[in-house]
């Protein structure tokens, strides 16, 4: 009789002050996993948003360079007019706003051998303006 009180006693359950704190644990560690799954949740289509206009200001700034390009080819002048550009585009149902501007410049020494070129990409996100811009001298490399 006496091993099987000794044997009950060797074998003590948990308490409630470790149950709780397991408990405890565990809900923090659960708590963090849905938070971090409910970011990325977020981000993901923020985030595609902002590449779509990254890769439509990077189309624009390609559109110039041809426009340049072609000209040069056809044994034209040095000009950019981006009025040729599409302006408004919807990807997703999203509608973006793409502005090109161009500007003169001088670099070593020559008189507007080279063009500033801007484009912006813009679009509505919860409220506020977001905007892409991204910027690219072109030179007139003939006339350097």
């Amino acid at each position: 009789m006496k091993n099987q009180k000794t044997k009950i006693k060797q074998h003590k359950g948990l308490t409630i002050i470790e149950v709780i704190v397991a408990t405890a644990v565990f809900a923090f560690f659960l708590g963090s996993v849905i938070a971090a799954v409910l970011a990325d949740a977020h981000s993901g289509p923020v985030n595609k948003r902002r590449l779509q206009a990254a890769n439509l200001a990077r189309e624009g700034m390609t559109l110039v360079t041809q426009i340049r390009d072609t000209a040069w080819l056809r044994g034209g002048v040095f000009t950019v007019n981006p009025s040729s550009i599409p302006t408004s585009v919807t990807l997703d149902s999203r509608q973006y706003t793409r502005t090109i501007t161009t500007s003169p410049q001088s670099i070593l020494g020559g008189a507007n051998n080279a063009n500033l070129v801007t484009v912006d990409v813009s679009w509505a996100e919860g409220g506020e303006d977001k905007h892409i811009v991204i910027r690219k001298i072109l030179t007139d490399w003939k006339a350097i």
